[in-house]
């Protein structure tokens, strides 16, 4: 005689037949040349489209508006190319997105350190100040500078301060174009040296416990997304300040 219980088991045991079916499909999907070079394509015509939108004033507001769907969008592509959705990776994700808050929502209140600073209202829906898409893409940048400086041949202390660096020269390109695209606002202009140096201890801190939990930072659109997200912040700081 079937129980209750043994029903909820049954059904239980078809939706993880289900779920691995899907993450194996995705797995084939994914380790094709042609489709990886698709979806690279698609995300760097994205983010050409993004630019010249919020190059030209009568379309600037608009495209702008459309950040959050951009950051989703980019970290969606990402996450499709990880492999090992596993335990030690949500703990990654969950200490990722929680302590990169925690960091943000404490630089916003200690002024002496990262200087007098708010954020705009183009990243979306605020929580005590602090814009909640700022952790996904925190999340974004820990994993794709992991992933990029990985495929250097450097001791393991090297990949951690480069990859540290990298996020810092990421945020220093974002603060010269982000009050243009309604980001972040310094009544002062400029972020104190203080602030970078900040900045490279918190990014430091994060990486060591992302490298820690030894997930698969192998990931083939990584180090193509940290270029494109580069190349648009440089290009824009360079268009907006002729447009």
């Amino acid at each position: 005689m079937v129980t209750q219980s043994d029903e909820i088991d049954i059904i239980a045991d078809n939706y993880y037949s289900y779920f691995y079916q899907i993450i194996y499909a995705m797995t084939n999907i994914r380790s094709h040349f042609k489709i990886q070079l698709l979806f690279l394509v698609f995300l760097a015509l994205y983010f050409i489209v993004d630019f010249i939108g919020v190059t030209i004033p009568a379309t600037r507001e608009f495209f702008i508006s459309l950040t959050p769907v951009t950051v989703i969008f980019s970290f969606g592509i990402l996450m499709f190319f990880h492999n090992g959705f596993n335990r030690n990776f949500w703990i990654f994700v969950s200490l990722i997105l929680i302590l990169s808050f925690l960091i943000e929502y404490t630089a916003i209140h200690i002024s002496a350190v990262f200087g007098i600073h708010y954020y705009g209202n183009s990243l979306g829906y605020k929580v005590l100040g602090v814009p909640l898409l700022m952790s996904v893409n925190s999340l974004m940048l820990v994993y794709c500078s992991i992933s990029a400086v990985s495929r250097i041949d450097l001791p393991g202390q090297f990949q951690l301060l480069l990859s540290a660096m990298i996020i810092v020269a990421y945020y220093f390109v974002m603060e010269l174009v982000a009050p243009r695209l309604d980001f972040l606002y310094r009544p002062s202009g400029n972020a104190p040296v203080l602030n970078y140096f900040a900045l490279f201890i918190a990014a430091l801190f994060l990486i060591t416990l992302s490298k820690t939990l030894r997930i698969n930072f192998q990931n083939k659109i990584a180090i193509s997304l940290l270029i494109i997200q580069f190349l648009f912040l440089i290009l824009l700081n360079f268009s907006l300040r002729i447009f």
